[in-house]
């Protein structure tokens, strides 16, 4: 698997439980509009996808710098 460029690109993820825990409490509001509903620690791409491509059994991660 290649990463590139430098990793720094950061990814958040939330939780359906968290997605739904948002929702059901703007509904018991008076909000209009969007709303962001996102993970309050966010991490890099150089950071997570090792851990998940060897989780998965996948090919060791490289960075391909450009």
């Amino acid at each position: 698997m290649l990463i590139v460029g430098d990793g720094g690109s950061v990814l958040s993820f939330t939780h359906v439980h968290d997605a739904a825990t948002a929702v059901v409490a703007a509904l018991g509001r008076d909000v209009t509009g969007a709303l962001d509903v996102v993970d309050d620690t966010p991490i890099t791409m150089a950071d997570w996808l090792p851990g998940t491509a060897a989780a998965r059994l996948a090919s060791p991660v490289r960075l391909l710098l450009r």
